[in-house]
């Protein structure tokens, strides 16, 4: 558990390493600086916080990341992440406006997660991916905007299964899995 932390630690240092070299080679070009959250993991209590900075009138460079709020009595989801990505616009914002319409990009996603309900074999692991994403940006008001996209890429997932065994009360080990898969990355 404290290894796969130090993963979720190293990933966002690097992650953040990158948009930060990023970003002061072309500072002069940074035209938008916006947050942004996503109200899927917020459904599951994993609020989430980034930031989307425009730049060079069609490219968009976004971080993010999410932490649970649930702790560890009874049932539970626990879902923990840090993601990057890097997006092209097909439509030119105009001065000083937020990019909107089609766009293409890539990203990469690391995923802590902790499933414990008592009506499922639970799984402790973590989620790693890599992919290229496409999708639209809806302008709606103001500086609001809804993001629908689609990410296909490379998929890894390592957790140990666990069986809940009711007469203790207790969750007891039932294996390890590790999985490496092309398919879906992101959906929102």
């Amino acid at each position: 558990m404290k290894k796969q932390m130090n993963k979720i630690r190293m990933f966002a240092v690097v992650a953040f390493m990158v948009a930060g070299s990023l970003f002061t080679s072309v500072n002069a070009q940074i035209e938008y600086i916006g947050m942004r959250t996503n109200l899927v993991p917020l459904r599951m209590l994993s609020p989430s916080l980034g930031a989307d900075i425009q730049i060079a009138g069609r490219w968009q460079a976004s971080i993010d990341g999410h932490v649970s709020l649930l702790n560890k009595e009874g049932d539970y989801l626990q879902i923990s992440g840090v993601g990057a990505e890097g997006r092209r616009y097909f439509n030119a914002a105009t001065s000083g406006d937020m990019l909107s319409g089609p766009y293409i990009g890539v990203s990469t996603r690391y995923m802590k997660y902790n499933d414990q309900l008592l009506s499922t074999l639970g799984r402790d692991g973590w989620h790693y991916t890599a992919g290229v994403t496409g999708g639209y940006t809806f302008p709606l008001f103001s500086n609001f905007s809804l993001d629908l996209g689609l990410g296909l890429g490379y998929v890894h997932t390592d957790f140990e299964r666990y069986e809940y065994y009711a007469p203790t009360s207790e969750s007891r080990f039932t294996g390890r899995k590790i999985k490496n898969s092309f398919g879906i990355t992101q959906l929102e």
